[in-house]
């Protein structure tokens, strides 16, 4: 079977590659079809909460594949199914997409058992443009699944309610709503900042603690419980089994630095709905003084000033200090003004992250906790890195590189141009 590739550039290099990504998918669809056919493979799906999601599933089904989570398109997709070993009773995909058809061709190849969908939201707002077009395009990985395959789906998030109403495969809802099947009770936040809640499942309870801040992450390890008790691991291996997962990188990430300072990093994506999320926990979490680094929004549907007034707004209500990077820096300001934020605690970030590292190292004290929230773009975990240690030079507003980590790119601490 051929899968079809992105289009095809022009020049003897992009043929070379294009022969082989395609042999490479089609040597991962022979094998899925031949020796991994007996592993299930998990498939998922959503706009947020993937990664998290995944890394959660493959802890409760005792298949961590971590060296591979967030490398969810692409080649990608078909080096997970070539990572199966023989006889591998589980394996964790999880899929993104950026435009439509991919995921119907990602399902084709995956061939999926088990499909979870995290929740349907703005991430692809610049591509389908509706809530609606984003949720008929996830559906496809649901409708790919065998007449004896299994769906979980988040059942507080509305629009996953309404994929599950275009399916007839069994289905397992996952949430904190009393109709789910699988569901959280007492919730509560541990003195360290993590959460803890009551897991409820086939008429059994038992508290699960986490190593989460974010009470919206609790939906994955909801989802990782919820698919491993229907693949018959015991509730007990599976509380355990969640007690280690570890918060991805730049996901709500707590890091500890000297001096009495704490990060809560999340500056992977900043749609308004992770930057709400992040906010919510932000604000109770435990703190002496707060202080937010906020770059620009992602995908915002409709007109940009509402929606950096708004959080600009929230962020008046609930932080001590703000400090803004990016083009909307005074529409945030407007906003926290309009909450009685005082302009002596509202910072002008500039475009770059080196004005806002020297402003944040000069007012910083012991026992604050900064907020890292920005634009995949903006690469704002050069301010981390900056604040452990590192000599940040790179000032870019933005980079497009996707394949390597700022803390190893030459260009973080490249030194800067003298004129001969």
């Amino acid at each position: 079977m051929i899968f079809p590739l992105p289009p095809l550039r022009t020049g003897p290099r992009s043929t070379r590659s294009f022969i082989l990504q395609s042999a490479y998918w089609n040597l991962a669809a022979l094998y899925r079809r031949t020796l991994a056919t007996r592993t299930r493979v998990v498939a998922v799906t959503g706009s947020f909460g993937k990664t998290t999601t995944a890394g959660a599933l493959g802890a409760a089904l005792g298949c961590r594949n971590d060296w591979l989570l967030g490398y969810n398109a692409g080649r990608h997709i078909a080096s997970h199914l070539l990572a199966i070993r023989p006889g591998e009773r589980h394996r964790v995909i999880e899929t993104a997409i950026e435009g439509s058809g991919q995921i119907e061709t990602y399902a084709r190849l995956i061939r999926p058992d088990i499909a979870v969908v995290t929740c349907i939201g703005s991430e692809h707002n610049r591509t389908f443009r509706t809530l609606e077009a984003t949720r008929a395009e996830k559906l496809k990985l649901v409708l790919a699944l065998p007449p004896h395959g299994t769906a979980f789906f988040n059942g507080d998030d509305p629009h996953v309610r309404w994929m599950a109403e275009q399916t007839n495969v069994k289905k397992v809802f996952f949430g904190l709503g009393p109709e789910n099947d699988v569901r959280a009770e007492d919730i509560h936040r541990e003195a360290d900042g993590t959460i803890s809640f009551t897991l409820v499942a086939h008429d059994a309870r038992k508290e699960v603690r986490t190593r989460h801040i974010g009470r919206h992450q609790i939906y994955s390890h909801l989802a990782a419980a919820a698919v491993a008790l229907h693949e018959n691991i015991p509730i007990p291996q599976i509380v355990a089994r969640l007690a280690t997962v570890e918060p991805h990188d730049m996901r709500l990430r707590v890091e500890r630095l000297d001096g009495g300072i704490t990060l809560l990093r999340d500056e992977f994506k900043s749609t308004r709905e992770t930057i709400e999320t992040a906010l919510d926990t932000f604000a109770e979490f435990p703190a002496q003084r707060r202080i937010v680094v906020i770059g620009e929004i992602s995908e915002a549907i409709g007109s940009q000033y509402p929606h950096y007034r708004a959080i600009g707004e929230r962020i008046g209500r609930i932080a001590d200090l703000a400090i803004c990077i990016g083009e909307h820096r005074k529409t945030y300001a407007i906003g926290a003004a309009k909450a009685g934020f005082s302009r002596a605690n509202f910072v002008d970030g500039g475009r770059g992250v080196l004005q806002t590292i020297g402003m944040l190292c000069e007012r910083l004290r012991p026992g604050d906790v900064v907020l890292l929230k920005g634009m995949t773009k903006q690469k704002l975990q050069r301010i981390a890195l900056a604040l452990q240690g590192r000599n940040v030079t790179c000032d870019l507003h933005r980079c497009a590189i996707t394949n390597i980590e700022c803390s190893a790119c030459p260009l973080l601490e490249r030194p800067a141009h003298k004129p001969g």
